[in-house]
């Protein structure tokens, strides 16, 4: 398992800068077609651009999915090493201190 993550991390990483490379140039399209400059966007659908936006994040997700689901059903090893909480008397503290604020008759 462990080769097999030391593969899919850079996958995933590539798959989200592809994602926001995308996402850029989506962005520079907008902009320049609300200015009158068609071609970024012409650009942008001839390039298949919004499949792979949607693609690219979909398939990082699912490059990482054995990885979520490995860390999702092992065993915690800490948790078997913890101690039962001991029991404290909380309420000796608070009646010592509370002796000092009570009325008392004079």
């Amino acid at each position: 398992m462990r080769r097999l993550s030391d593969i899919l991390l850079p996958v995933a990483l590539l798959c989200l800068l592809g994602a926001l490379g995308s996402w850029a140039f989506w962005f520079f399209a907008v902009i320049a077609a609300s200015f009158g400059f068609e071609r970024p966007f012409n650009y942008f659908q001839y390039l298949r651009l919004p499949l792979w936006s949607v693609a690219l994040p979909v398939s990082g997700m699912l490059a990482l999915l054995p990885l979520a689901l490995r860390l999702a059903f092992t065993p915690a090893a800490s948790a078997k090493k913890r101690k039962a909480a001991e029991l404290e008397d909380r309420r000796r503290g608070a009646k010592e201190g509370r002796d000092r604020y009570r009325l008392r008759p004079v």
